[in-house]
């Protein structure tokens, strides 16, 4: 199974390669047979949405502990269209509304220069790349009912104008029997 070139942070392959592994056949993983433990090693740069019904405004159920002390606040309980984002807020909301309409997985890479009104980064980082990769886990039915999606910071020397996100297909049968998650 291979990975994605141009997924940067060992985490973030790390998830794609469990995620590969529970998808079926080409098809999203099904959310009742996600198991946040199966990844806890990866659990504190998770992040887990879920799609309120009928509105489909996507709702924090689980910010693992590496995003919270991050951005230097909890926002379990919260939709995500109610949070201040930073510069990209917008269109990070718009790709996980992709990432469940289009029921697909997409990676995202953001940079970030933090203004002196805006001190969320608690590492004392000014300039800085988000890397997220999120998928859609659906119901029996295949509709999307949530997103996971992993969150790692990457630190850079110079600002950039930049939000990248990409849409990527699920793995085939053949690749899901190769893929493995240590």
């Amino acid at each position: 199974m291979s990975v994605p070139d141009f997924i940067r942070a060992d985490d973030v392959k790390a998830f794609w390669l469990y995620m590969a592994g529970t998808c079926r056949g080409g098809m999203p993983p099904n959310a009742a047979q996600f198991d946040l433990m199966d990844v806890y090693r990866l659990a504190p740069n998770i992040t887990i949405l879920d799609v309120e019904k009928p509105s489909g405004k996507l709702k924090v159920r689980f910010n693992g502990t590496a995003a919270v002390t991050l951005f230097a606040r909890e926002v379990t309980g919260r939709f995500k269209d109610d949070l201040n984002l930073g510069p990209h807020s917008e269109k990070l909301i718009d790709t996980y509304k992709r990432t469940v309409s289009e029921c697909r997985p997409y990676w995202i890479l953001a940079n970030v220069e933090l203004q002196a009104e805006h001190d969320a980064n608690v590492t004392g980082e000014r300039v800085f790349d988000y890397e997220r990769l999120a998928f859609p886990l659906v119901d029996a039915k295949g509709e999307a009912v949530s997103v996971v999606a992993i969150l790692i910071r990457h630190p850079i020397g110079t600002a950039r104008d930049g939000f990248e996100c990409t849409a990527l297909d699920f793995p085939s049968a053949a690749d899901t029997e190769k893929a493995v998650y240590s």
